[in-house]
């Protein structure tokens, strides 16, 4: 008998900086973490690599453009719920033109650059150790959430 191996599902998230403030946008209307902050994120299709699901999930979300090559690995999270086992991949960039729009107001109350040294912003939970871990200038390469082993 062939045993089903779960298959986690994988997810972008985009960290753009401009100075000391982040690109955060307020989540509404989806039925998850609703009135609360993330970075502008979204699942990777079948046979896309990170870097072009982050630039295809900013440009949907922001109306920014960015080359794969602006894209710089932040860190990598093994997330665990109760229905699902994900891997968020957190990407950066510093180098980027425009003016950010909130192209999705139907799913964003709100787009704003904000400071994550004075921030008094309610985040998705599993998002706050790497929105911290901005105005720390701390890199960890790799956390988990979920599994009960650290403060989620």
């Amino acid at each position: 008998m062939k045993i089903e191996r779960e298959r986690p599902y994988l997810a972008i998230y985009c960290i753009v900086r401009d100075g000391d403030k982040v690109l955060m946008l307020q989540r509404s209307n989806t039925g998850y973490a609703d009135g609360k902050w993330s970075f502008p994120a979204g699942h990777v299709d079948e046979g896309e690599s990170l870097t072009c699901a982050a630039s295809r999930e900013l440009k949907e979300e922001t109306g920014l453009d960015l080359a794969q090559s602006d894209w710089i690995f932040r860190t990598i999270m093994h997330r665990r719920t109760a229905d699902r086992r994900i891997i968020d991949v957190f990407m950066e960039a510093t180098n980027w033109q425009g003016q950010p729009v909130n192209t999705e107001p139907y799913k964003c109350s709100a787009l704003e650059f904000i400071s994550p040294a004075n921030a008094c912003i309610e985040l998705v939970d599993y998002i706050t150790p790497v929105f911290h871990s901005l105005s720390e200038n701390v890199v960890e390469n790799y956390l988990e959430w979920g599994w009960g082993n650290n403060n989620d």
